[in-house]
C-alpha cells in the first residue's frame, strides 16, 4: 500500500484520501477503501494538472504539463511491475452521469515513470475527443480529468448491477448474464464472491450500483475478488405513454386506413408545419390525403384511381425525373415574401408529389434491391469531404438544407455546421469510408438500380430545400416584425400568411407579445401530445404478428424506421424516429445518436459501455441481437421492445 505521505505534492495523493477534486471515480474508490473493500492500492492525480495539459494543446505551445516535475518512482515501485492508469473525470461515475466508456484507461502499463507519464497523457487526451466534449456539453460541465494509477490485477472482468427492474442482481461475464436474488446469494462460488462484494459496495456508496470486479482464479477456483469501480446506476425516468383521448382520433374514423407518418415525423408537428400540410391538402396534391390529429400527421389513399406510371419505359421515367428536378429547383430559387414563398411551396409540392416522387417509386419498384451507389446521399457527401474530394462549403451546399425531421421548425444542418464538421472528422477515422468512396467513384456505367437509388436521395434533398425555403422566409418575417425566431414556428401559419394571397396588403402583423403567448400555448399542447402512444394504423384489419429478433435490452417499446450504420459519420445525422442498427454499439455512437428512437446491436452485453450510455441518455436499446444488421433492411419499420429484448418487423 502506498503510504499517505509518500507523494507530497497536493495534486497527487494516496487514493484512499481522494476527494471530488480528483474526479468521480477516485472519490468512489476512496469510499470503497474506507468501507474496507478490496481495492487495488494506488494514487490519484488532481484534475488541475489536466487543465495545464489542455491549455498547452489548445494553444499548440510547448508549455509543460507539469508531469515531469513529479517524481513517482518510489510510489510506482510499491505498486509492482505493472500498473493500471485510469480516467477519473469530474463528470464520471456520479449520480448525474456515468460517462461509461467516454474516457480512456490504460492497463498493464510498465511501472517506470516514462511509461506511466505517457499513459497519463494518453488518458488526458481522451478528454479532448469530440464525443467526450459532446458528453460534457450535454451535462453542462466543463471537461476536467483526474487520473488514477493503481496496482494492476490480471484476471477475469465481471460487471454487476446490484438492482435491475426486478430488484435482482445482474452478473455479466463477457456476454453471459446471470440473474440472482439479492436475498439468496448464488451457490456458484465465483458469483457468490462477486455478489458479496457488490452488495458491500452498494452500501458504501449508498445507492444501487454498477460495480466492476476483477476475479483472480487458481485452477478454476476464485481466490481473490478486487473491486475496481463502483458507480451509481444512472437511468432517466421513463416517460409514461398513454393512448390519446378518443376525440383526437375521431377525424380518422371514416372507414379508410390511415397511417401515421412516424418515419418522417415521430413528434407532434409545429403549427407552422401543420399550416404547410393544410396548404398542400387544400389543393389536394398527391395521391394521399393528409390529416393532422393531435399534432401527428396521418395519410390515407385518396378516393379514386391512384396515379400510375407503370406503362412508361424506364428510360423515359428517368428522363422525366431529371426534367422535373430542374423544374422543381426553379420554384425553390424564388425566395421572396412569406406569401410568395408559400405560393411557390405549393407549386413545388404539386410537381414533387404528383409527378416526381411517384415516378421514382415506380422505378424503385422495378429494380427491387436497393443499390449502394448513391452519390447524392448524406453518407457519400460526408465521405467525400473526409477524403478531401470536396470542401466544407460544398458539403453545406449539398446537404445543408436537411434537418433531423421533416418539420419546418427544426433547424437544418446548415444552421448547425458543427454537426457536419463533427461528422466529417469522425469519418476521417472510420475505416468503412475508404470502401464506400471506392465503390462510389469507380462505377462508370450506372445501372437502373443505382439511378433509382440516387434519385430517391435527391428527392429527399429537394423536399428538404422546399422546407428550408419556408423556414428562411419565416425567420425573415420574424426579424422584420420583432417576433422571437423560435416563436414564429409555433404560431398558426395563417397568422403570418394571408389565407388568400390577393388580400396580402390587408394583413395586420401579429403583436410580438401576443405571438409569445400563442407560441407558449402551442408548445405546451405539443408537450402533452408527445406523451400519447399514437396508433400506427387507424382503420383496416389488424396486422398479423411477425417473427421477432431477440437480444437483451432495456427501455420502453418504440417504433421507427431502420437505419443501418456502418460508420459514425452517418450516426451524427440520426433522426428522432430512427432505429439505429449496428454491428456493435460504441460509446461515441451512443452519444451521437442521442435523439434516435432506439439502438439495436448484433453484439455486446446489456452492461457494456454502449448499453450503459444508451440507458443514461434514455434511449431504448437491444444488444446481442444476432443477425439484426444483416436481416433488417434500411427504412424497414420495426418495433423495438427494450425490456423484452425484441425487435419485431411491422407492416403498415
Amino acid at each position: 500500500m502506498v503510504s499517505s505521505g509518500a507523494v507530497r505534492d497536493p495534486d497527487v495523493i494516496d487514493l484512499r484520501d481522494a476527494d471530488a477534486a480528483f474526479g468521480g471515480k477516485a472519490l468512489g474508490l476512496a469510499k470503497l477503501i474506507a468501507a474496507g473493500l478490496p481495492v487495488p492500492p494506488g494514487f490519484a492525480i488532481s484534475a488541475k494538472l489536466f487543465e495545464r495539459f489542455a491549455a498547452a494543446v489548445a494553444t499548440r505551445t510547448d508549455e509543460s504539463d507539469g508531469l515531469h516535475e513529479l517524481d513517482f518512482s518510489e510510489q510506482l515501485a510499491e505498486l509492482g511491475p505493472l500498473v493500471a492508469v485510469r480516467s477519473s473525470a469530474t463528470v464520471e461515475d456520479g449520480a448525474a452521469g456515468s460517462a461509461a466508456g467516454i474516457f480512456h484507461s490504460r492497463v498493464a502499463v510498465p511501472s517506470d515513470p516514462i511509461s506511466v507519464r505517457a499513459a497519463i497523457r494518453a488518458v488526458w487526451s481522451s478528454a479532448l475527443t469530440p464525443h467526450a466534449v459532446e458528453y460534457a456539453h450535454r451535462r453542462t460541465h466543463e471537461v476536467a480529468l483526474g487520473v488514477i494509477v493503481q496496482h494492476y490485477v490480471a484476471g477475469e472482468r465481471v460487471t454487476v448491477y446490484t438492482r435491475d427492474d426486478r430488484d435482482e442482481l445482474v452478473i455479466q461475464r463477457g456476454e453471459h448474464i446471470t440473474r440472482a436474488s439479492r436475498d439468496a446469494l448464488p451457490v456458484q462460488l465465483a458469483d457468490h464472491h462477486a455478489a458479496v462484494q457488490v452488495l458491500r459496495a452498494e452500501r458504501a456508496i449508498g445507492v444501487p450500483a454498477d460495480v466492476e470486479l476483477i476475479q483472480v482464479c487458481l485452477r478454476d477456483d476464485v481466490i481473490e475478488t478486487w473491486v475496481v469501480q463502483a458507480r451509481p446506476i444512472v437511468q432517466r425516468t421513463r416517460t409514461v405513454f398513454t393512448p390519446p383521448p378518443p376525440i383526437v382520433l375521431a377525424p380518422l374514423q371514416d372507414g379508410r386506413v390511415w397511417t401515421w407518418d412516424v418515419t418522417h415525423n415521430p413528434d407532434p408537428l409545429s403549427p407552422a408545419q401543420i399550416g404547410l400540410v393544410e396548404h398542400v391538402e387544400r389543393a389536394k396534391i398527391g395521391a394521399y390525403e393528409l390529416r393532422v390529429v393531435g399534432g401527428y400527421l396521418y395519410s390515407a389513399l385518396r378516393d379514386g384511381v391512384k396515379p400510375s406510371f407503370a406503362d412508361e419505359l424506364s428510360t423515359a421515367l428517368v428522363g422525366q425525373c431529371h426534367a422535373l428536378e430542374i423544374r422543381a429547383a426553379t420554384w425553390l430559387a424564388r425566395v421572396h415574401t412569406i406569401d410568395k414563398t408559400i405560393a411557390y411551396y405549393g407549386c413545388f409540392m404539386a410537381d414533387w408529389a404528383n409527378e416526381l416522387s411517384p415516378r421514382i417509386t415506380e422505378l424503385r419498384a422495378r429494380v427491387g434491391t436497393p443499390h449502394s451507389h448513391r452519390p447524392s446521399s448524406v453518407e457519400a457527401t460526408i465521405a467525400a469531404a473526409a477524403a478531401g474530394s470536396i470542401d466544407f462549403s460544398e458539403v453545406v451546399r449539398r446537404i445543408g438544407a436537411l434537418a433531423p425531421t421533416w418539420d419546418v421548425a427544426v433547424p437544418s444542418f446548415g444552421e448547425r455546421p458543427e454537426l457536419l464538421q463533427r461528422a466529417i472528422e469522425l469519418a476521417k477515422r472510420t475505416s468503412e469510408r475508404a470502401t464506400f468512396v471506392s465503390a462510389a467513384s469507380t462505377s462508370e456505367e450506372l445501372d437502373l438500380a443505382s439511378i433509382a437509388a440516387d434519385l430517391a436521395e435527391r428527392d429527399d434533398l429537394l423536399f428538404a430545400r422546399a422546407q428550408h425555403m419556408v423556414r428562411t422566409a419565416l425567420l425573415v418575417y420574424a426579424d422584420e416584425h420583432g417576433i422571437d425566431r423560435d416563436d414564429i414556428f409555433w404560431l398558426p401559419l395563417w397568422d403570418v400568411v394571408t389565407d388568400h394571397l390577393d388580400q396580402g396588403a390587408n394583413h395586420v402583423p401579429i403583436d410580438p407579445m401576443v405571438a409569445k403567448r400563442k407560441a407558449s400555448a402551442a408548445r405546451a399542447a405539443a408537450e402533452r401530445a408527445s406523451k400519447w402512444q399514437m396508433p400506427l394504423v387507424v382503420g383496416g384489419e389488424a396486422q398479423p404478428a411477425r417473427e421477432a429478433l431477440h437480444g437483451v435490452g432495456h427501455g420502453p417499446r418504440v417504433t421507427g424506421r431502420v437505419v443501418r450504420f456502418a460508420s459514425l459519420a452517418a450516426a451524427t445525422l440520426a433522426s428522432p424516429g430512427d432505429v439505429i442498427v449496428v454491428r456493435a454499439v460504441t460509446p461515441a455512437l451512443a452519444v451521437f445518436v442521442g435523439r434516435c428512437a432506439a439502438l439495436v446491436s448484433e453484439t455486446g452485453g446489456i452492461l457494456d459501455h454502449g448499453a450503459a450510455l444508451a440507458r443514461e441518455l434514455g434511449i431504448t436499446c437491444v444488444v446481442g441481437c444476432h443477425d439484426a444488421w444483416t436481416s433488417l433492411t434500411d427504412s424497414q419499420l420495426v418495433e423495438v421492445d427494450g425490456d423484452a429484448g425484441t425487435v419485431t418487423p411491422r407492416t403498415i
